[in-house]
């Protein structure tokens, strides 16, 4: 199997700047569509603050210790008891590692959990780091490239990995929205780098609100064409995504909750 190479742009070097001005993260929540996919998508989804991490999870996973939701706020609370770190890279690395650690206990068992994280560095600058079927955008309101890498199924069939030989009507829909990365396979994890200007958009979507593709990083959309495009959401899968800028607000879909949080 040809090994997927993700992008890991973490800076040694980099310390923590001044925030100058205000960053505002938009959390969004995707409108219900029923579809085929409603009724395999059980995950709980939640979010969580530590200064200037912003930790978006969806947890699945059958036969668990506890409730989903219960296990989504063990990790999105405790993320909250994390201490500061001197530097960005480290501040990342505890992340994970503390992530991992949980994942790895007995409450834990027989569940996934697929992560996105922002790091607000300064005002001039932000990272973004998931594992999973979830993306990286950035650019303007006007043109959005994608950063990140695909790594959703269709994409590791290409690589090798084998096709199922028992395959249902909703398969390719699922796989489209599905990855066998999550928090503790490495070989998943990506981070990459944006810097920030006045019109700045950096974006993380997950399993939801990912377009379908595979995608390469040679396309560009508009922030309302990238919701416009196919997507889990739209087959019953509820999306999520995490939208970074200076500006105070951003335009939605109709039906979308957004809510908006200000990093200063």
């Amino acid at each position: 199997m040809e090994l997927i190479q993700t992008k890991n742009e973490i800076s040694e070097t980099a310390t923590w700047g001044k925030l100058n001005k205000p960053l505002y993260v938009h959390t969004l929540v995707s409108s219900t569509v029923p579809g085929p996919l409603g009724p395999l998508s059980r995950e709980s989804v939640g979010l969580g603050y530590i200064d200037r991490i912003v930790l978006l999870v969806r947890l699945d996973g059958g036969m668990l210790a506890a409730p989903k939701q219960q296990l989504v706020a063990e990790l999105t609370e405790g993320v909250q008891k994390l201490k500061r770190q001197s530097t960005p890279a480290n501040q990342l690395r505890a992340t994970i590692s503390w992530l991992e650690e949980r994942q790895r206990e007995a409450l834990f068992y027989r569940s996934v959990s697929t992560v996105s994280i922002i790091i607000i560095v300064s005002s001039e600058e932000v990272w973004s780091w998931h594992v999973g079927p979830h993306g990286t955008f950035s650019g303007t309101i006007d043109k959005l490239s994608f950063r990140s890498t695909d790594t959703r199924m269709p994409v590791l069939y290409e690589c090798g990995i084998p096709i199922p030989p028992l395959r249902f009507t909703e398969s390719e829909l699922q796989d489209n929205a599905s990855s066998i990365f999550y928090i503790g396979y490495p070989l998943g994890y990506e981070c990459t780098r944006h810097k920030v200007e006045a019109n700045s958009v950096i974006v993380e979507a997950d399993r939801g609100t990912f377009p379908f593709g595979p995608l390469a990083d040679d396309g560009s959309w508009s922030l309302r064409e990238l919701w416009e495009k196919n997507a889990a959401w739209r087959h019953g899968v509820p999306g999520r995504a995490l939208v970074v800028s200076q500006m105070q607000e951003i335009e939605v879909p109709s039906g979308w909750e957004v809510q908006t949080t200000v990093i200063d």
